[in-house]
């Protein structure tokens, strides 16, 4: 998950995207076509220049693009690819003040020195920006950033974004976030909610680390995506030890996960943020190693097929559990429901 300083609540949205009428789509098509426009014009300054990103990692966007078009496809539904926005995290931290005055003079809020993830995809816009040059090294840096590409791209083709930010629906997700809502979907008041959304999404980051090679068989769409050590050889493995360093010398707590890491003559920059890990445990609980779970899972997130993972919990851990689950918004909910999933298990074996 993106921790995206933008808000896009009440506050913060567009002031010309509320109230349009779902009927009017050209005039909604153009409004976020003209905020993507905006925000690219303020970040011009530290766009990445070409070579600055690795020739991977846009492969890996090619390959990324194919996989959502032929899963929307499957779905019947259309695909939106979202264009990528590259950034040098360099230049970031370097012309962080004027950028962000540049973007809070245009009403789209700003991004910290160091607390902007490695990449954030803006539904509103459907657009994703990426840093690069995060790292010194150069298989680190494509591993962090082909990492991060993947799990926001994996949102962008989702039903969660793909549904909710279609134009023909853009007035009802705008509506949503001005009230403060985190919704991804809603039938018959049940919620699919942030925890279930993103702790999905945080399970395919480990499969694409090479973790949980049942879920992926079962999944005809990730057996398309290469792992990252077929992407970058060594890059995984670089990565952990500099950050097994890193921990050592106090630089990054065992709890985070690195961001960006320079050391030398001319630049001199580290920075953090929240693992993941409180999302994928949940999930990585709830579907206890079970392929046909996984797969409901995702069926879900990328389908809106509700049914199957539905019964799925409800028959493992008890009735009302779903509801339970779809309910969660924050990743602090979820260890209250992950000992109480853990205690209800034990007494159903």
């Amino acid at each position: 998950m993106s921790e995206q300083t933008i808000d896009f609540k009440s506050k913060s949205l567009p002031q010309e995207l509320i109230g349009i009428p779902e009927e009017d789509s050209n005039v909604v098509s153009n409004l976020l076509e003209s905020y993507k426009e905006k925000y690219r014009a303020c970040i011009e300054p530290i766009l990445a220049k070409p070579e600055s990103v690795d020739a991977r990692v846009r492969t890996l966007e090619t390959r990324l693009h194919e996989v959502n078009r032929k899963r929307a496809e499957h779905y019947g539904r259309k695909y939106n690819p979202s264009e990528i926005l590259y950034v040098d995290r360099i230049q970031a931290v370097l012309q962080s003040d004027s950028i962000n005055q540049s973007l809070q003079e245009n009403g789209l809020g700003s991004f910290g020195r160091f607390d902007a993830n490695a990449a954030t995809h803006f539904e509103i816009g459907n657009f994703i920006v990426v840093f690069v040059n995060n790292f010194e090294d150069r298989d680190i840096d494509a591993y962090d950033t082909a990492k991060k590409l993947r799990h926001e791209m994996s949102h962008a083709g989702s039903v969660r974004k793909m549904r909710g930010y279609q134009v023909d629906d853009v007035r009802t997700s705008l509506e949503r976030y001005r009230v403060g809502a985190q919704l991804s979907s809603m039938k018959k008041g049940v919620t699919l909610g942030l925890v279930v959304d993103e702790g999905h999404h945080a399970i395919e980051d480990l499969i694409f680390d090479g973790q949980h090679p049942e879920y992926r068989q079962v999944d005809p769409f990730l057996k398309e995506i290469p792992t990252s050590d077929e992407i970058i050889p060594n890059g995984r493995q670089k990565y952990n030890a500099l950050r097994e360093k890193l921990v050592a010398d106090g630089v990054v707590k065992a709890t985070e996960m690195m961001m960006c890491y320079w050391k030398s003559e001319k630049i001199d920059m580290s920075g953090t943020a929240g693992l993941y890990s409180d999302y994928s445990g949940l999930m990585e609980q709830i579907y206890a190693g079970d392929p046909d779970f996984f797969l409901a899972g995702s069926e879900l997130v990328y389908a809106d097929k509700m049914l199957a993972f539905a019964k799925k919990v409800e028959q493992t851990y008890g009735k009302g559990y779903f509801n339970k689950l779809m309910s969660l918004q924050d990743r602090d909910d979820t260890k209250p429901l992950s000992e109480e999933i853990g205690k209800n298990a034990q007494t159903r074996a």
